[in-house]
């Protein structure tokens, strides 16, 4: 049985869909002209009919606001019909934002969710919204109602959000209502002139959108969320899905002398997990071919003798042609800073400079249970070789969860 929610949703879009598809139809009717005859001249009742067309247009998107402009000029002086198109630009702005504020921000979400690109996105993403709502207001080829409602759905401030709407619009505002009185007045000339700058203005403002994208596109650094992994089933999963979260990514292995981690592992996470925190497992059997088992023996293995919850992925090579990308980026991004001092770092020094003479001198990692301590946005906050305490490890996580 439909809820009264979901009874009212499918009402608006009904009226919604029925309104947009009534003047679509009858398009080739809605003309400059045909509005001008119909209303009476130049005065308040007018003003109000024009601004409440306005609010119409703004919630069926297929009526294009420049018909309403340049009628307004057929009905008004010039200066007033100026006045009248700008407060009906903000009629206009104001209502699908309204729409997309208290109704859009589920869609919006169910659309970051499913695309993580798009939450990713440097743009999209809503972390720069001054800079997120002067491009897409700038960007005059998409729809201005659609875009209206997006930006309420991403909670952008509205007195920002008016102020740029408006702003970048009033060359529109001027232009077209220049137009429309040109028309009535046969100024052929001045009408050509106002077209002439009104392309100009936005062949400037696609140049400077694309140039602007480039730049941030550049500017953009990666993040762990960038990638995907397998999880031991085989199924693809998005580091996105843990956005907002610390994280410990460690590469493992069952049948390794530091395989014991696993316990101090299973502590932290029992204790730190409701606080945003996750560890993320990924067996490896490149060193000393110490995890020779499936994904899923190794899953059985790790949660009969160690209790381990923490989420294990599929078996992954770390170094060399096939490692997997996640890998690359992390080795890529942090510096091996040295075994430190002790038993066990010695012991680790003497016997990887038999398998590799070079090893304190690249980026590779150099055994089983080396650590990558991410926060909350992604980034890597510090590498621990696997000899380094779990106690001082635990104390470098519990200083980033906060």
């Amino acid at each position: 049985m439909l809820k009264k929610e979901n009874i009212k949703k499918i009402v608006i879009v009904a009226l919604w869909a029925a309104v947009a598809i009534f003047l679509f139809i009858n398009r080739s009717y809605i003309t400059p002209q045909r509005i001008a005859e119909i209303l009476p001249k130049a005065g308040v009742g007018s003003a109000l009919i024009i601004l409440l067309l306005f609010a119409l247009k703004s919630i069926t998107v297929v009526v294009y606001a420049g018909i309403l402009y340049a009628a307004t000029a057929l009905i008004f002086p010039m200066w007033w019909a100026v006045l009248v198109n700008m407060l009906g630009t903000v009629v206009m702005a104001t209502v699908p934002y309204l729409l997309g504020l208290y109704g859009g921000k589920k869609t919006i979400a169910d659309i970051e969710n499913k695309y993580p690109k798009v939450k990713n996105n440097p743009l999209l993403s809503g972390q720069h919204p001054f800079t997120l709502l002067l491009v897409l207001r700038l960007l005059k080829i998409l729809p201005y109602d659609v875009v209206s409602m997006y930006l309420g759905a991403k909670n952008i401030k509205y007195p920002m959000y008016l102020g740029i709407s408006v702003l970048c619009m009033t060359d529109n505002v001027i232009l077209l209502t220049v137009l429309g009185a040109s028309f009535m007045n046969q100024n052929i000339g001045l009408a050509i002139a106002a077209g002439v700058l009104e392309l100009l203005i936005i062949i400037a403002s696609l140049l400077w959108v694309n140039g602007f994208t480039r730049k941030l596109g550049k500017e953009k650094k990666m993040s762990v969320y960038d990638f995907s992994v397998k999880d031991r089933k085989g199924n693809m999963v998005s580091l996105s899905d843990y956005s907002g979260k610390v994280l410990l990514i460690v590469n493992t292995a069952t049948g390794c002398g530091f395989t014991p981690q696993y316990d101090a592992l299973e502590a932290l996470y029992a204790e730190c997990r409701d606080k945003g925190f996750e560890i993320l497992d990924f067996p490896c059997n490149q060193f000393g071919h110490q995890a020779p088992g499936s994904d899923d023996e190794i899953h059985e293995f790790c949660t009969m003798k160690f209790g381990t919850d923490f989420p294990q992925f599929s078996k992954v090579d770390v170094n060399g042609e096939n490692a997997d990308p996640l890998f690359k980026y992390l080795t890529e991004n942090t510096k091996f800073e040295g075994f430190g001092e002790g038993e066990s770092a010695e012991t680790m020094n003497a016997f990887l400079a038999k398998l590799d003479p070079d090893f304190k001198n690249n980026s590779k990692i150099k055994w089983n249970f080396t650590k990558f301590l991410i926060d909350r946005e992604g980034r890597i906050v510090k590498r621990f070789e696997p000899v380094v305490d779990m106690a001082v490890v635990s104390k470098e996580v519990k200083e980033v969860i906060g």
